[in-house]
């Protein structure tokens, strides 16, 4: 898979489903960190409401996850985990839906902004419909666990949005029969038959048509709307510039070089430089890109003196700050802090007058009505 790909190296997918195999790691006892390094990315990072990875991140530590971990139905630990919130806005945008059938179209919509690595299609078979998953690019390391997952969160989440009443006609998986098919039995409780063409869970077409008991029209436009915002946010950024701002950004307090930051990413800085080219940027752009955010936040939010902002972002001393500071932002972090300040004084001045006022209008007419 090459790394310039825009479709595999776009950090734009949040980890899901990386969340849910660290603690499943944890309850067994095994250390997820080693599969991390050289990615740009630590377990720590996984739970930031921003933080949005690569597939290439993503399928390269799943890779060595499943190398690290007991053979056993991982990706079925993983998917039928914390099923009512596991899809978050758009969980709750679904059982907004009016049917079950309006639920399963929004949702194959916007499934990708849930952390789902695998796509979707609905099939018509006449009395059974289906959902058939597709893995985006062929893995055999990890198709039994994708596919797993994928079902196990169709079925977690399905049985929470209809009470438990939703069983499977049958579900087709196109890999081998693995040693722990008993605990497929156990969980989807239906037929399961192997080696098949494409993977496909299928259901009777009637729940489709059933009524959802939390519809609610007005929630249903407030969590759509909120879905489109997020799907315009997670704008395509290749996911070598995330791992280089997500490195200086832990790393402030010294001013790193290119061929350290590539050393973190067991790459060549050569490799390092030809990747930032092809994604549009430089090294030293991105570096003050995330100093100068470091700095107006400290500047704007802290008590610090510059000077101690000046050593959080990595600089030798405060003018060499202040003059970066400047021509980061065309004014010196003294007017920057002044004018954040300003504005809430004024505005609580505004508002105790408005207050007052109101407070002496009421007593003038409470005097002339009595």
């Amino acid at each position: 898979m090459d790394i310039i790909d825009p479709e595999f190296s776009a950090a734009n997918i949040p980890p899901t489903i990386l969340v849910r195999l660290c603690d499943v790691a944890a309850e067994r006892g095994v250390d997820p960190e080693p599969w991390f390094l050289g990615t740009g990315v630590s377990p720590a990072q996984l739970d930031a409401p921003e933080a949005r990875l690569s597939f290439r991140q993503e399928t390269a530590i799943l890779g060595r996850a499943l190398r690290s971990l007991p053979e056993g139905p991982i990706g079925l630990a993983v998917g039928s985990r914390n099923a009512v919130v596991g899809f978050g806005i758009i969980g709750f945008a679904m059982r907004s839906c009016r049917t079950a059938g309006d639920a399963l179209t929004l949702g194959m919509q916007l499934h990708r902004l849930a952390g789902s690595l695998m796509d979707f299609e609905l099939t018509d078979h006449g009395d059974h419909a289906g959902v058939r998953a597709f893995e985006r690019l062929p893995d055999p390391e990890l198709v039994r666990f994708l596919c797993e997952e994928a079902m196990a969160a169709s079925m977690a989440f399905g049985r929470s949005l209809l009470n438990d009443d939703f069983d499977p006609i049958r579900i087709r998986l196109s890999y081998p029969e693995p040693p722990y098919a008993a605990e497929y039995r156990r969980y989807f409780r239906c037929p399961i038959e192997y080696d098949c063409a494409e993977t496909e869970l299928l259901f009777d077409s009637a729940l489709l048509q059933r009524q959802l008991p939390t519809y609610s029209e007005a929630s249903l436009v407030v969590a759509r709307e909120a879905c489109e915002r997020l799907r315009g946010d997670s704008e395509d950024r290749h996911d070598t510039v995330s791992s280089v701002e997500s490195i200086l950004g832990e790393n402030l307090r010294r001013s790193m070089t290119m061929a350290e930051v590539a050393e973190q990413l067991f790459v060549t800085e050569r490799t390092l430089r030809r990747h930032l080219q092809a994604a549009g940027e430089k090294f030293s752009d991105i570096r003050d890109r995330v100093r100068q955010q470091r700095a107006l936040y400290l500047v704007r939010e802290t008590g610090m003196t510059i000077a101690q902002i000046a050593a959080e972002t990595g600089f030798s001393d405060a003018r060499e700050f202040r003059r970066a500071y400047i021509r980061w932002n065309g004014e010196p972090p003294s007017h920057t802090r002044s004018a954040t300040r300003l504005p809430w004084g004024a505005a609580t001045v505004e508002a105790a007058t408005a207050k007052s006022a109101a407070a002496a209008a009421k007593s003038a007419a409470d005097r002339m009505a009595s």
